[in-house]
């Protein structure tokens, strides 16, 4: 059926976007804990490289349920810089995530220059607790938590415990 299910999608796309393979999803949705990106944009790449090497990154998250401060250098995993591209990993899933963009607003409130060209491509989806380069995911992602304190309750947020977390401490 996997053919079939291909050639049903293909008929009912445009001619120039085609599905080459179809699978059956090793892991459920809730099971992802990060995602790769690669990031360009017209930061400047010495400004940039000097933001992510600072001890602290702390930039508001907003949410539905309102916002925390966060500090994005304990979240960020397998930084990688070579010119205008960013490669990183963040937390990413159904019960924490991380948006990329995130870094950059950091990067204006630092420089007070907004980035202008900016184009984020996710290129990894990881399930499981180990980054690319091995290193425990949820073991950095959970003591980067245990930092902020909460500002305000959120009892539909099994990772923080039902607590909406924020300010470091």
């Amino acid at each position: 059926p996997a053919g079939e299910i291909r050639d049903r999608l293909n008929a009912a796309l445009p001619a120039d976007i085609r599905v080459t393979e179809v699978t059956v999803p090793k892991d459920k949705n809730t099971d992802i804990t990060a995602a790769r990106y690669r990031i360009e944009s017209s930061a400047d790449p010495e400004k940039l490289r000097a933001l992510c090497e600072k001890e602290q990154i702390n930039i508001e998250k907003r949410t539905k349920k309102g916002s925390a401060i966060v500090d994005l250098k304990q979240l960020m995993t397998d930084v990688e810089l070579d010119g205008n591209v960013l490669r990183v990993t963040f937390p990413a899933g159904t019960t924490f995530n991380i948006n990329p963009s995130l870094l950059f607003e950091a990067y204006a409130a630092e420089y007070g220059e907004k980035v202008k060209r900016l184009r984020i491509v996710r290129t990894n989806i990881y399930s499981g607790n180990r980054s690319p380069n091995g290193a425990p995911l949820l073991n950095i992602f959970s003591k980067a938590l245990e930092k902020f304190q909460p500002l305000s309750y959120n009892r539909y947020n099994s990772l923080s415990g039902g607590k909406f977390y924020g300010r470091p401490s």
